[in-house]
């Protein structure tokens, strides 16, 4: 498969779930949705980078009332041995929340 495919596929799927169209619950994982904010982000994030991703290209979970599945996004970041806690340096800028990043050996 090309990456120019790749990248297609990656670019139509954001947009579907950015469109207003799509209100209905995702089918993807809790887990699944860090993996995607996470490469999505590129970059180490923190647990509010991810659920600010998570909200912007998935309308269902921007509009949910209940917001037990942040606590979800919280426990499946500490639990599963894929998601690295990266401690902040003095040079990440403001701020005390540690960073998060995928384990390239358990991705």
């Amino acid at each position: 498969m090309s990456v120019y495919f790749v990248l297609f596929l990656i670019f139509n799927i954001t947009i579907y779930y950015r469109s207003e169209e799509s209100n209905s619950r995702p089918q993807h994982t809790i887990e699944d949705l860090i993996i995607m904010a996470l490469q999505g982000l590129k970059k180490k994030s923190t647990t509010n980078q991810i659920i600010n991703w998570i909200k912007d290209n998935f309308i269902y979970y921007k509009k949910i009332e209940n917001e037990g599945w942040i606590k979800s996004v919280k426990n499946c970041l500490s639990a599963k041995k894929k998601f690295i806690k990266l401690r902040r340096n003095t040079n990440d800028g403001p701020g005390k929340e540690s960073f998060w990043t995928l384990d390239p050996e358990n991705s």
